[in-house]
């Protein structure tokens, strides 16, 4: 099996229409692989796009970084966390489908967070608790293009103190949602690096009520 390298770093930008509550950054089957380390970051702007009654949109400023951190601990499980303005915690991965090798690869997800203050949007969420349970399913019809879908369940809990997490939130309760998406990496070789600018186009169902998650990103990658 080829050796993927030993850490990955991709500074995202995006510029979306979403809701102040985002999935764990958007990913694909495939783990890193035994020993490597993937690192993620993403920015942006943020929107709300709120389909009601009368088709009413609200935007609510920009979406704060977040940084995601992957080891593979064997070929097929990788540990790490996820830090941002308003969600922290512990992020994990198992690939039971294909390899980092195959055109078609399934993996489950166990994530634990807690909510921190959001910037963007000025919401205080440290009365917010919550556990991701994401199944990933991508195919990768060339070593350029991977699209891939993300559905995941979400048991949230919310201090009932704090007013705007339930109105932003609703309450403490089981929540589903899908992301779904098709990112293009255009890898340059250069001194025993690989430079990967990409872009990504992605779509995200409501988590709660009737908020909708458009993106469109660029970036760029550094493999080494």
């Amino acid at each position: 099996m080829k050796k993927i390298p030993n850490l990955s770093c991709i500074l995202f930008l995006s510029i979306a229409v979403s809701s102040c509550y985002t999935l764990s950054l958007n990913q694909t089957g495939k783990t890193v692989g035994n020993g490597n380390t993937s690192v993620q970051a993403a920015a942006g702007l943020l929107g709300i796009s709120e389909i009601g009654d009368e088709n009413e949109s609200e935007d609510h400023g920009y979406d704060m970084p977040k940084v995601q951190v992957y080891q593979g601990i064997t070929d097929r499980l990788d540990v790490g966390f996820i830090l941002g303005t308003n969600k922290n915690g512990f992020v994990s991965k198992y690939q039971f489908a294909g390899n980092q090798e195959s055109k078609f690869a399934m993996a489950g997800g166990l994530n634990a967070f807690l909510g921190l203050k959001d910037f963007g949007s000025s919401v205080d969420a440290e009365g917010m608790l919550g556990v991701e349970i994401p199944l990933f399913i991508s195919f990768h019809p060339h070593e350029l293009v991977s699209i891939y879908s993300n559905p995941t369940f979400i048991f949230l809990s919310v201090d009932d103190e704090v007013d705007i997490l339930k109105e932003r939130f609703y309450a403490s309760g089981p929540y589903k949602g899908l992301a779904s998406g098709i990112q293009l990496n255009f890898p340059i070789n250069d001194k025993g690096a690989t430079i990967i600018p990409n872009m990504e186009i992605s779509w995200s169902s409501p988590l709660y009520s009737n908020k909708y998650i458009f993106n469109l990103g660029f970036g760029v990658g550094v493999k080494f």
